[in-house]
């Protein structure tokens, strides 16, 4: 959501309109009296999947009687959650500014509702190219740091339901595979695109031998707005909600997004690639467009019909200096 000058916020993403798969919820008021920790809702700060409000007059909140409510998006299982919690845990005990949970989960309703420590601050917003080049770079660098510490947490294991990127594309436990979505589901122009992509996506794993290559702990979403900072300072990084086991490339997925490539060249001024994470880019990317892909196609209300998904296709298309893809 926008802030005032001097205003602080914990979550950076503009509110926007629920899901209509979220469908109906208790009120935060509701859920926050059910956490039983006193406090009342005072502003709504959005989200998307999940969403967040502030809560004020806490006990064990901020200096200011300040934290955040969560409402988790719908038929999240409570050991997903718990694994997140328990990496916020691990980062927070590394001296990372990060929400660390005030209370356990409860399940009010459809959701899972959360009280997390405020984090103040608000994301960098560039005024010109140079600037969004220069934060890309900047959040590159932050994202090396992070992952210096999270390669520590690899004893945590896999986040139930996860998969690694080479793994994305195989045999799944909620149903059909990608491609069968997709096969069915997507448009037959849009959906043969598609289908090539994963196929490139297997032969680049392949080719690497990606199931014998060491993973670690990832952050998962270090976009723009997950990063923090009060008067010019790094505060804090949030929304976790991506943490798993995979492999560092995966951790590009949603920052590099096939041509942010200043994101790239700012971790290598900190940690250098080796070849196979730069050649884990690409395939790392496309299989989590076509994840996205699934996800959207049977999330369509009306199953009866074909979906068009054109901004996938684009995303896929995309073409990066660094790759060649």
């Amino acid at each position: 959501c926008k802030s005032a000058p001097d205003t602080v916020i914990w979550m950076a993403h503009r509110a926007k309109r629920v899901p209509t798969w979220h469908g109906e919820s208790a009120s935060p008021a509701a859920a926050l009296r059910e956490l039983g920790s006193g406090g009342r809702v005072v502003r709504e700060l959005g989200g998307n999947a999940n969403m967040h409000w502030v809560v004020a007059g806490m006990r064990g909140g901020d200096a200011d009687g300040r934290a955040v409510l969560r409402r988790y998006r719908p038929r999240l299982e409570e050991v997903e959650v718990a694994y997140e919690l328990r990496v916020l845990a691990r980062v927070a005990a590394l001296r990372w500014h990060v929400p660390v949970a005030l209370t356990e989960p409860v399940r009010v309703g459809r959701h899972l509702w959360c009280l997390f420590r405020y984090i103040p601050g608000a994301p960098k917003r560039a005024r010109s190219e140079h600037g969004k080049r220069e934060e890309q770079r900047s959040r590159g660098r932050l994202l090396a740091r992070l992952h210096a510490d999270l390669a520590t947490l690899g004893d945590v294991g896999q986040r139930h339901g996860w998969q690694r990127r080479e793994e994305v594309l195989g045999p799944r436990d909620d149903g059909l595979t990608v491609e069968e979505v997709i096969r069915e589901r997507v448009v037959p122009e849009e959906a043969e695109i598609m289908l090539a992509y994963a196929e490139r996506a297997r032969v680049r794993f392949a080719k690497v031998d990606a199931p014998r290559r060491p993973v670690m702990v990832v952050h998962g979403d270090l976009i723009t707005g997950n990063v923090l900072y009060r008067k010019g300072e790094l505060s804090g990084v949030i929304d976790f909600d991506f943490t798993h086991l995979d492999h560092r490339a995966a951790d590009f997925v949603w920052t590099w997004r096939g041509r942010n490539d200043e994101v790239v060249r700012g971790y290598e001024e900190v940690t250098p690639l080796s070849e196979t994470d730069r050649a884990l880019l690409a395939p790392c990317y496309w299989v989590s467009v076509l994840d996205s892909a699934r996800s959207e196609a049977l999330h369509e209300s009306d199953q009866s019909r074909r979906v068009s998904l054109p901004g996938n296709v684009a995303y896929l298309q995309r073409r990066s200096e660094l790759t060649g893809n």
